[in-house]
């Protein structure tokens, strides 16, 4: 599971199994990281953010 740390970071705890939706998250994360040379917590950031106005319009 990925969770936003109070530091402005990310950590993905490993007891808990990957979820189809963090997999996705990942890897589309480090897609981004490295076609807009972002650092992978603003990759991660972009793509949440992505993701959450693509749910309020669904």
């Amino acid at each position: 599971m990925i969770e936003r740390l109070a530091t402005g970071g990310f950590s993905i705890r490993e007891e808990a199994p990957y979820t189809e939706d963090d997999y996705y998250v990942l890897q589309s994360a480090f897609s981004v990281k490295e076609a807009e040379e972002l650092t992978l917590n603003e990759a991660i950031e972009e793509i949440l953010a992505d993701e959450a106005e693509y749910k309020k319009r669904v």
